[in-house]
């Protein structure tokens, strides 16, 4: 696995930002993403530690603590000075751009300063949310993601759950999503909170793939989230891209294929590992990044250090145990073989599973979780295949 989103981020700041101090307090911290991250860590007030809905947008998008956060605030002064700074020099009478000085930069300039404080805040409060609990990457076996694609998710939103608040989930090449400006996606990070009112806010940071490092600091990265309150309201409602925010432009989502097809992947992998029957295997990664003149030419190539959580498939889609069709006088006979798709069903269980998320304990029933059906072929061996072409919603 190369190197996530946060890692290159984090070394690339290590790189350029190498001298570039801000004062603090009592002295000065230097700017790359480990000391950011570290130091709003130790400024961090729990006590506003809550989404405040009544901020104007997107205010209303951070918690308070996050928004209060005194380094945050000495960071974004920087980044404010920085930009107007670069404003006033390219505006000034008689500029010419720097060899090599590429459109990205004039974009810059040209992008209003407080839409540049925006994009940096947001993405920093994924970066240290994630950091916050425990850095926790996934990644799906190719064979589940052809097998997510057979799995529907009529379940209610009170049985959505994440493990963790803020998680980074890979997403997989094969689904070939698209940022979009064309790139290929490299993952999400996936906050799921719930509010001090009851509500609950799913939201979504997308990051793209690249090769070089001098494509980093370009990278676009579109968020979008989902607020609710019915948690008797159906997933199908929450899949549903036109239900979703567009964080990004403050909209509701424009680019609606790729969107539904990655809000579709990134429920039904939410589903699954909170499931009791999830079958996962952590992966430890002791790589240590070799910093020579190519490497940091191509920075976004190199091997990941950090260890994640594979999810993988243990159903093989043919399976016997599941058919009723072979004369014993229970159900009904087939003489032909179809495919059930897959879903999620929840299930009364004895005792408790371990990291299972619970949805209902009863005193003579047990515990209540949710399981994970993969697709089955029904009916007998020998007989007739019916394919049926489905549409995933």
């Amino acid at each position: 696995m190369r190197l996530t989103h946060f890692e290159r981020n984090a070394l690339f700041t290590k790189i350029i930002m190498k001298g570039i101090s801000i004062p603090f307090r009592d002295g000065l911290v230097e700017l790359n993403n480990e000391n950011i991250i570290k130091h709003i860590q130790l400024s961090y007030d729990k006590k506003h530690d809550s989404l405040d809905l009544e901020l104007p947008r997107p205010l209303n998008h951070f918690p308070k603590a996050f928004l209060m956060n005194e380094f945050i605030d000495a960071y974004m002064s920087y980044i404010a000075q920085m930009h107007k700074e670069y404003q006033e020099e390219v505006s000034a009478p008689g500029y010419k751009p720097e060899i090599g000085e590429d459109e990205n930069l004039q974009l810059f300039a040209s992008t209003s300063t407080a839409s540049i404080l925006l994009v940096q805040i947001r993405a920093l409060y994924h970066m240290w949310n994630f950091c916050r609990w425990g850095k926790r990457i996934y990644k799906v076996e190719d064979k589940l993601v052809d097998i997510f694609e057979h799995v529907d998710v009529h379940q209610k939103i009170k049985y959505f759950f994440a493990p963790y608040p803020e998680i980074y989930l890979i997403l997989p090449a094969n689904l070939n999503l698209k940022s979009p400006r064309g790139k290929p996606l490299e993952g999400a990070y996936i906050s799921l909170e719930i509010l001090d009112n009851g509500a609950r806010r799913i939201a979504v940071m997308l990051t793209e793939r690249v090769d070089r490092t001098e494509d980093i600091p370009d990278e676009e990265m579109t968020s979008f989230e989902f607020l609710y309150t019915n948690s008797e309201m159906f997933l199908e409602e929450v899949i549903d891209v036109n239900n979703w925010l567009d964080l990004t432009s403050e909209t509701i989502i424009g680019n609606r294929e790729t969107f539904q097809r990655a809000l579709t992947f990134i429920v039904k992998f939410l589903l699954y590992i909170s499931s009791a029957n999830v079958n996962k295997e952590t992966i430890k990664v002791q790589n240590k990044p070799n910093f020579n003149e190519k490497a940091k030419k191509f920075l976004p190539r190199l091997e990941s250090s950090m260890s994640f959580i594979k999810l993988k498939h243990d159903i093989v889609i043919s399976n016997k145990r599941y058919e009723s069709s072979l004369g014993t006088g229970e159900g009904s006979k087939h003489s032909y073989r179809y495919m059930v798709r897959g879903h999620f069903h929840s299930f009364w269980m004895k005792k408790q599973p371990e990291g299972a998320q619970i949805l209902a304990e009863d005193e003579d029933k047990g515990y209540k979780v949710l399981k994970f059906v993969q697709p089955f072929w029904k009916g007998p061996d020998s007989a007739e295949k019916v394919l049926n072409k489905y549409k995933i919603k």
